[in-house]
């Protein structure tokens, strides 16, 4: 502290004013700093030698701005982003609406399979013709599923698979990567099948417990099987190709579908309902 703040000190603690030889032991035992008088105009004086224009006002840099080939680099950057992303959103699209199948029902046109004897893919309608059948397999389109159904033209007796008229079994449709999926799982299926299965079947003459068993495991079988396949579809036109791989990823068979028109499907239906009850009626008889 200074010389005036320990006098101010000193009397506050003692009410009293210090007498001369108390100032000078408190002086020499330092605990008060003796202030020293700043002389004027100790400040050295700075000569200019020219005039002197906006004293005090600091100089600020002019701002640069970008220059124009800067400007036109990141326009062509932005516009290249801009592209690209409009592009791949055309493509995406374009490529969904490829794989989109329209509602309707389309009816078998071709089928070929692989035969492993012959090492290649054959055509499977030359089997129905010499049987004196046709092949009259169709499918239904609904949304996002599609739902396949067996269907052999025998004449006066066309024959139906009761699993697809008596269980919800079908794929799901999968624009992007143009696959078909089933929608049941195996557990589910099993729990359906075994129930169409009794209803179909009974116990008689004819008839075991069985052989309405080993049925029940022929048809989990064949599910479990086309679990481990892969199905692939394509659209052309109004027409459907689809693609059935095994489990190894080798082409097993390949089928057509042409679509129908309204007149054509609504024949289609009337007599695959009428095969389906005379089905019913000689089973459940």
């Amino acid at each position: 502290m200074n010389e005036t703040e320990w006098l101010d000190y000193f009397e506050t603690i003692n009410n009293r004013k210090p007498s001369e030889e108390e100032i000078q032991q408190a002086k020499a035992n330092g605990e008060f700093v003796t202030s020293e008088p700043v002389a004027e105009n100790s400040q050295p004086q700075v000569q200019v030698s020219g005039p002197v224009t906006g004293q005090g006002t600091p100089v600020v840099a002019p701002k640069k701005g970008l220059s124009k080939k800067v400007k036109i680099i990141i326009a062509s950057v932005i516009g290249a982003v801009v592209l690209l992303a409009l592009s791949f959103g055309g493509y995406a699209y374009i490529h969904l609406q490829g794989g989109k199948i329209s509602e309707g029902t389309y009816q078998i046109e071709t089928y070929r399979y692989y035969d492993k004897d012959k090492k290649k893919m054959i055509d499977g309608m030359e089997s129905y013709e010499k049987s004196k059948l046709k092949d009259g397999d169709f499918v239904k389109v609904k949304g996002d599923q599609l739902k396949f159904y067996n269907y052999t033209l025998a004449g006066a007796v066309n024959l139906v698979d009761f699993t697809d008229y008596d269980t919800e079994k079908a794929f799901r449709l999968d624009n992007w990567s143009r696959t078909l999926t089933p929608t049941m799982s195996l557990a589910d299926y099993t729990k359906v099948v075994e129930k169409a299965v009794d209803n179909r079947y009974k116990v008689d003459e004819y008839t075991t417990k069985s052989d309405i068993d080993d049925s029940k495991k022929v048809y989990i079988k064949d599910y479990k099987k086309s679990l481990k396949e892969t199905v692939h579809y394509k659209v052309d036109g109004d027409k459907i190709i689809v693609l059935i791989y095994d489990k190894k990823g080798k082409l097993s068979e390949e089928k057509v579908f042409k679509r129908l028109t309204k007149e054509e499907e609504k024949k289609l239906d009337y007599e695959y309902e009428r095969d389906v009850r005379a089905d019913k009626k000689l089973f459940h008889s």
